[in-house]
């Protein structure tokens, strides 16, 4: 948290801090142990049924430990955190281990050297403790929003970079686009040897082989591959934007995300180089006109030989 709200970050929220502890009942920390026996049947608590119904793991850590304060056990060998809690007096914890967020039951076998299987009781209590956390989290929804907001304005933020999966795709359509251009050319070749026969003859070859709808599909990936192509490199741009300081906060990403693939160019890119406004420029001209684009390279690469009846 970056901005000085005193030592407990949701202060300012106490009529909804109040409308929040209502809704999880008498789901509450856990404090000290009871009982010399509570700490090792923590330990060897097992995964209850109820674990299914429980939101994503962030928001039940921001619920219960950023909002609440509730207190929590850190990080070891088989979980990230775990928040011992109470439910009508009995204890459990809510722990994020690496299989997923769980609702823990103790073994309360004193004798125990491992877990065990959790008990009727148990099971019924996670269902009721998973419900009441669902209710807490949809009351908390006004501080997620203020949580994220805030959090968005510094730079504490990691970018996810997914221009190798974008880039591969743009290579995919590319060299779909080739290997169909290749076989309209092969087949349209196959049909140029059989010039000896009548219009009616001609025009059911072109049909029985397929050239026309191959012809078309090479128009719709060669504009899959373009589009490809300024997804990627809209996705570069904005990294690119971050590397070289345009954008120095989360929510300046986010404004320059949802803008267009011009707006991207011009802040990544320096457009007094006249090499970088040279392609600018081009690119521009080739997604204005991609689809007039996609007829040209069909009629000068992927011309077909069709009889005069299909001529004007």
């Amino acid at each position: 948290m970056t901005e000085d709200v005193g030592a407990n970050p949701a202060a300012e929220f106490d009529d909804l801090k109040r409308k929040v502890v209502r809704a999880l009942g008498e789901v509450k920390p856990a404090g000290s142990p009871q009982s010399g026996d509570e700490p090792k049947s923590l330990l060897l608590s097992s995964r209850t049924q109820g674990s299914k119904l429980l939101p994503p793991y962030y928001l039940v850590y921001f619920l219960l430990v950023d909002f609440l304060q509730y207190p929590r056990i850190g990080q070891w060998e088989k979980s990230a955190w775990t928040v011992p809690i109470r439910y009508e007096g009995r204890l459990y914890a809510i722990e994020h281990q690496k299989m997923g967020l769980r609702i823990c039951a103790p073994n309360s076998d004193p004798n125990a050297r491992m877990s065990g299987r959790p008990n009727e009781q148990q099971e019924m209590d996670s269902e009721l403790i998973a419900k009441r956390i669902q209710k807490a989290v949809s009351c908390a929804a006004p501080y997620f929003s203020w949580l994220a907001e805030k959090e968005a304005k510094g730079n504490r933020l990691n970018v996810l970079n997914h221009c190798r999966w974008l880039f591969e795709r743009f290579q995919f359509f590319r060299t779909k686009f080739f290997d169909q251009k290749d076989e309209i050319e092969r087949r349209n070749e196959s049909l140029r040897q059989k010039k000896d026969r009548n219009d009616i003859q001609s025009m059911l070859g072109v049909l029985d082989s397929g050239l026309l709808k191959s012809s078309t599909e090479a128009d719709w990936i060669a504009q899959a591959a373009v589009d490809a192509f300024f997804s990627w490199s809209e996705h570069a741009f904005i990294h690119l934007a971050i590397l070289r300081g345009r954008v120095n906060n989360g929510t300046q990403v986010a404004d320059l995300a949802t803008n267009n693939w011009k707006a991207k160019f011009r802040v990544a890119l320096d457009l007094d180089n006249p090499v970088l406004k040279m392609h600018y420029d081009t690119l521009l001209v080739l997604r204005s006109y991609c689809q007039i684009w996609c007829m040209t390279i069909r009629q000068r690469s992927c011309q077909i030989d069709l009889p005069p009846l299909f001529h004007p």
